[in-house]
């Protein structure tokens, strides 16, 4: 049996111009909505849609936090939600 062997082509072909045509390379201001289990939470972009986000980089995280996400996953705190003391 052969391997097949594997092609980059298409992944050459969605980046253009210096960034990528699918996330643009640069992390997106999300909100934290609610946070889940399992190292995630859900999260809403500018537009109110809603993303499961990957969050255990960042640790820490509250409800209302505004994260910096790239591909799902959180990658810094953009701005922090007023913490109860």
């Amino acid at each position: 049996m052969s391997a097949t062997p594997v092609t980059t082509s298409h992944v050459a072909a969605a980046c253009v111009e210096d960034h990528c045509v699918t996330c643009s390379d640069e992390a997106r201001p999300m909100r934290v909505a609610s946070l889940g289990q399992a190292g995630l939470a859900t999260c809403l972009d500018e537009r109110g849609v809603s993303s499961e986000v990957m969050v255990d980089l960042v640790g820490g995280i509250v409800e209302g936090d505004v994260l910096l996400v790239h591909a799902g996953v959180a990658i810094a705190f953009a701005s922090r939600a007023e913490r109860a003391r």
